[in-house]
């Protein structure tokens, strides 16, 4: 945290422990959630506090929409999103949460079975916000997650759309967080 205040001129709003679970042949790992009882109750407690400290530092900008990203694939960006929608909704939180990597759309399947529409297919005009945007009981957030990778990518982010759906988005939830 004291070097990326130095090296940044930024705060740290919080650390989050890593979770490793033991290597297993042949199986899939669990998936690093909420919701998992196998996950360390640190992991949980971390990114309850985390989320309570980044709604108090956007309520004071003003903030609605929270982007997670990262340089590097693997970094965790996707779990830490994920898991901030799940803690934000479980305090009572409406929450979208926005699978912008369009180019996988991988999201959707860790969170329902059920395929969907995403933002590329609401951004082109293939299905209507009201319909793309779903409700998940298991977890209490509204998703916004393709079940289809798409090209183009620059065209589609940069299409004239593209800002109608960011305010629908601020207006429909409390909080947007887009991976």
């Amino acid at each position: 945290p004291e070097e990326l205040k130095a090296v940044m001129s930024l705060e740290c709003l919080g650390n989050v422990p890593e979770v490793r679970f033991k290597a297993r042949t042949g199986k899939n790992h669990p998936k690093i959630s909420f919701f998992n009882d196998r996950v360390p109750q640190a992991f949980k407690e971390s990114i309850l506090s985390l989320e309570v400290r980044l709604e108090r530092e956007m309520e004071e900008k003003n903030g609605k929409i929270l982007l997670v990203t990262s340089t590097v694939a693997q970094e965790g960006k996707t779990t830490a999103a994920l898991n901030l929608a799940f803690a934000a909704a479980s305090h009572g939180k409406k929450v979208l949460y926005i699978d912008g990597d369009l180019r996988k759309q991988k999201t959707r399947q860790d969170i329902t079975s059920e395929a969907g529409f995403g933002l590329a297919d609401v951004i082109l005009g293939k299905a209507p916000f009201e319909k793309a945007a779903v409700f998940d009981k298991n977890s209490g957030i509204w998703m916004l997650c393709g079940s289809h990778p798409s090209t183009q990518i620059p065209r589609i982010l940069n299409n004239s759309r593209m800002e109608a759906i960011k305010e629908r988005c601020k207006k429909n939830a409390e909080l947007v967080i887009i991976d």
